[in-house]
Order: structure tokens, then C-alpha cells, then sequence
């Protein structure tokens, strides 16, 4: 997923976990353990994990998958039925800018709340192999970056393809953090830091790309805060393994 959207956006742009094994810094929500693998809590995490099972639950055919399957086929319309179903569709996505101004990318239209508190993404997807890869990510990155956590406002249609639409909370930028500050904070995740664009957690199976400076960033209390890393899986994730055998 895109970042909070580009720079200037970025400045001023369930349950019980599957293992509940893994501590927490005294000074922020940061899980310092290599040890986890699940979710965050119920509120965080539950409507991404129903969304992520409906989409496991559609049969895709190696043709879609090896046509780079976007989600737009029965999928799609399985999640939008469901959200009809359970008061999460919004027709029409721009009734709740709040008078602000979006910035529309590839992936994404992206727009501060009218508080201040939350950016807002209406994501359509693309960028994923599949919903059930975007859902998966989701749940990745509220696991291991709780203070960027996604919530989930609704879903919707735009451009005529599902969207949906999630919130982060608003985070103020001092600058963009350091190679050596980003390694020094995820090897206490359990990461191996090789660059940038390879973050290993080899007992999780999970690797972070991506980590520029405006998706690694020191907030104004100092702390190295990841906004929207590229999360990947290794092959037999752990981290997936547990998460499958919940859905």
C-alpha cells in the first residue's frame, strides 16, 4: 500500500493473539520479541480478519493467479455482499471527505480527517496479488506496528473495482529515520536488517521492504515509527501458517 501518500501528507501526511507469547517496550506499543505471531486485539483486528476468510474461501483457478489476480472477480463481490450485510458499504466514498482536499494515486485516494487524527485511504487493491494478500498484509502490519495500526471504515467502489476504505492515525514527522536507527529498533522485533528493502524475521517468515524515510520515521517524541512498509511472506510463514489455521 502506498504511504500515508507522498511526503507531504506523511508530515502533515482478534481475538487473543494466536501466540500470546511476546512482550512489550515500557515506552511505546512496540512488540520487542521475536516470539509472537497473531493479531492485535479484537478491535483491530477482526473485521480484516473476516474479510481476509472470505476471500481465502473463493476457489481461484492457476490461470487468475498466474494472470496476476487482483481481486476484482467473485472475490470482490463475495466481500461486497458482506458488507451490505453488515452495514459497512458505502456507496458513494466521497460523501465522507469532510471538505478535504484528496491526493489520488495508483492505489490509493488519500486525505487527512477533518480532526487531524487519522488519514484516510480508499485502496482499490492493485498492488496486491490478491484480498486475501491485502487483508494478510493488514493484519501483518497491525501486528508489528500497532502505533500505524489500520482500522477499518468501510467499503465501497471506486473506479467501478472494490476499494476499501481504512484510517492510520496521524503521525507528526520530525524527519526520516536512519539505516542504523531502523536496524537498531526491528532487531529487538527479531529482524535482521540487511537494507532498506530487506528486513527479515525469519522466525515469523516475514519480510519488510520499503523502509525509506517517509515510511520509517522518528515521531516527535523520538521513537522509529513505520508507516507503510511493503510486508511480504516468506515461504511457510509461521506468521501465515498460525493465521490460516484461525480463519
Amino acid at each position: 500500500m502506498p504511504s500515508n501518500t507522498e511526503s507531504e501528507l506523511k508530515n502533515s501526511d482478534d481475538d487473543k493473539s494466536i501466540n500470546s507469547n511476546f512482550e512489550k517496550h515500557e515506552n511505546k506499543k512496540s512488540i520487542t520479541k521475536q516470539a509472537f505471531v497473531g493479531e492485535t486485539t479484537e478491535e483491530l483486528g477482526s473485521e480484516f480478519k473476516k474479510a481476509a476468510s472470505i476471500a481465502k474461501a473463493i476457489h481461484k483457478t492457476s490461470d487468475e493467479i498466474e494472470n496476476g489476480y487482483i481481486g476484482d472477480k467473485v472475490d470482490s463481490s463475495a466481500i461486497e455482499a458482506y458488507a451490505k450485510t453488515n452495514d459497512l458499504w458505502i456507496e458513494d466514498y466521497k460523501s465522507i471527505y469532510e471538505n478535504a482536499n484528496p491526493v489520488a494515486g495508483v492505489e490509493s485516494v488519500v486525505y487527512i480527517s477533518k480532526d487531524g487524527k487519522h488519514v484516510i485511504k480508499i485502496n482499490n487493491g492493485v498492488q496486491h496479488g490478491s484480498w486475501e494478500d491485502f487483508f494478510y498484509r493488514i493484519i501483518a502490519h497491525n501486528t508489528y506496528f500497532p502505533e500505524t495500526s489500520y482500522d477499518l471504515i468501510g467499503y465501497t467502489k471506486r473506479d467501478e473495482k472494490l476499494a476499501v476504505i481504512v484510517k492510520q492515525p496521524f503521525i507528526k514527522i520530525v524527519r526520516g529515520a536512519t539505516l542504523a536507527e531502523i536496524k537498531k529498533d526491528l532487531e529487538v522485533f527479531g529482524f535482521e536488517v540487511h537494507s532498506i528493502n530487506q528486513a527479515i524475521d525469519k522466525h515469523n517468515g516475514i519480510i519488510l521492504r520499503d523502509l525509506h524515510s517517509e515510511n520509517a520515521v522518528i515521531n516527535d517524541i523520538g521513537d522509529v515509527i513505520y508507516i507503510d512498509p511493503i510486508i511480504q511472506f516468506i515461504e511457510d510463514s509461521l506468521f501465515l501458517k498460525e493465521l490460516n489455521e484461525e480463519l
